[in-house]
């Protein structure tokens, strides 16, 4: 299966670290993918509602296979963000121009 992570907005001072929209074989989409920062690690949280009280996911993978290719593939994507991110912080504090946001990155597998 085809899948693409592109990371559209990024938090700080909180455990939400960014959301991420992802795409399926170029046929479906799913925004807003939350990675989430606890003490057991980086993970992904799928899109969820309120019903009665809990919240449940409105999309999710059907098997482990699939949901570790979704991990795998959004948690890359975000570790390739924050790498091309880094590295382009310090050339912008050398400019006199407006500091450059960089494009979000996408992420294939």
């Amino acid at each position: 299966m085809k899948i693409e992570a592109c990371i559209k907005k990024t938090y700080s001072g909180g455990k939400i670290l960014a959301t991420a929209n992802v795409t399926l074989n170029d046929c479906f989409a799913v925004r807003g993918v939350k990675i989430i920062d606890s003490t057991n690690g980086t993970f992904i949280a799928m899109p969820s509602t309120k019903v009665n009280g809990y919240y449940v996911d409105t999309c999710f993978p059907m098997t482990k296979e699939v949901r570790e290719q979704l991990v795998n593939t959004v948690l890359n994507a975000w570790q390739q963000y924050q790498e091309q991110h880094q590295q382009q912080q310090p050339q912008q504090s050398q400019q006199t121009a407006p500091a450059y946001e960089p494009e979000p990155f996408v992420m294939s597998m």
